[in-house]
């Protein structure tokens, strides 16, 4: 059989998304069709031993250049995701999780007790665009902004696993569709034109990470680090204890690359990988870029 890309072009031409999107979902059908797994095994990749510690940042200083740039700098913030794991119907990022304030309240108060106050940004999906624009509403200062809130993730169509064309679902053509991930955080800065908002505006520097993270605030040493060594791209990693059941790691191919190995790119004979203290078991706490 001859699978075709066409449908799913015209699919997304017709949903009104861009070329960008359009061409990356197509990189993606054409490793489906060529049957690749994207399995990575033990075999493949080497343990990551040389990564900088933060408690050498801290004679140094990085903290005085970290603070210097606060200003030019913008937190990014992952929240497409629905809470269905844990039986809610809407943003996992308004869940209440202490003393009534939830996931979404202890950010913006994370951001705004930088000095300066730090402006964080939401990657929000056509899911929570609606409710997390209304719960930002009592927080002022994120609203005087030059810089809108949010900007919105992609979503792509489903593929019919028995044929691989198109999915359908007549009665809710809504269920055709699935959020990319978060890794659609870069092509959707970009189409969206929050990317040149952002630069209009003067922010150099934007730390990511997820909603429901909140050990993830921005650490100036870490940042004036990530200023001093001229890096593009800085993951901020821990060590990995027995209870990290879920998520990736951090590992390196034999060419010296590092990848962030996945739970599902791991070979069923070995599943996931939960070392504690060792160098295979860091999993990724927030990113800079």
């Amino acid at each position: 059989m001859k699978y075709q890309f066409q449908p799913f072009a015209q699919k997304m031409k017709a949903a009104n998304l861009s070329c960008a999107v359009i061409h990356t979902f197509q990189n993606h059908f054409e490793k489906l069709i060529r049957e690749e797994t994207g399995l990575i095994g033990e075999t493949d990749i080497l343990p990551v031993e040389d990564l900088a510690d933060v408690s050498s940042l801290t004679s140094g200083g990085q903290e005085k250049i970290g603070r210097r740039y606060l200003h030019k700098t913008v937190a990014i913030k992952l929240n497409g995701g629905l809470g269905t794991s844990m039986g809610m119907t809407g943003p996992k990022g308004l869940l209440k999780v202490k003393s009534n304030f939830s996931f979404l309240d202890i950010v913006v108060s994370q951001c705004q007790r930088m000095k300066p106050p730090v402006p964080v940004v939401f990657m929000n999906s056509f899911s929570t665009s609606r409710a997390t624009r209304r719960a930002l509403e009592k927080y002022p200062w994120l609203q005087k902004r030059s810089v809108d809130v949010e900007f919105l993730q992609h979503r792509v169509p489903k593929v019919d696993a028995a044929t691989l064309a198109p999915a359908q679902h007549h009665e809710n053509p809504e269920l055709e569709w699935c959020p990319p991930g978060h890794g659609n955080v870069y092509t959707a800065l970009y189409t969206s034109g929050m990317l040149r908002q952002l630069l209009d505006n003067g922010y150099e520097y934007a730390f990511v990470s997820n909603i429901d993270n909140l050990g993830a605030v921005i650490d100036p040493a870490i940042l004036g680090y990530f200023i001093e060594t001229r890096f593009h791209f800085m993951m901020e990693t821990s060590h990995r204890t027995f209870r990290d059941k879920k998520g990736r790691h951090l590992a390196k191919k034999k060419s010296g690359e590092y990848i962030l190995r996945e739970i599902a790119q791991c070979p069923f004979d070995i599943g996931p990988v939960v070392t504690s203290g060792s160098s295979s078991g860091q999993g990724p706490g927030s990113c800079m870029c």
